[in-house]
């Protein structure tokens, strides 16, 4: 009998699954005219000498280190960040 319950609980938890997968799909997909803002990643030292490697958003938060990925806010718009050396900032 407990496997019954479980059964019926995994297969409402797929349908769930299923139904949030299909409308996120179709609310994230109905703006297709995204903005995407670049930027370049610098190298500094700090007074300890001490490498930092950072990209400047422009956004909340300013900034964000070598290898971050992260959600920005730049007037109520959300992108979605990353900061590598090959490109620099990239936010979506």
């Amino acid at each position: 009998m407990a496997y019954s319950a479980n059964t019926k609980q995994v297969s409402s938890l797929l349908t769930l699954l299923v139904v949030v997968v299909v409308l996120c799909g179709t609310v994230s997909c109905a703006d297709l005219g995204f903005q995407c803002v670049f930027g370049p990643m610098i190298t500094s030292t700090t007074p300890e000498g001490e490498t930092v490697e950072f990209c400047p958003t422009q956004m909340h938060p300013p900034v964000m280190t070598k290898g971050d990925y992260l959600v920005a806010d730049k007037n109520g718009t959300c992108y979605e960040c990353m900061c590598a050396p090959d490109t620099g900032l990239a936010c979506c």
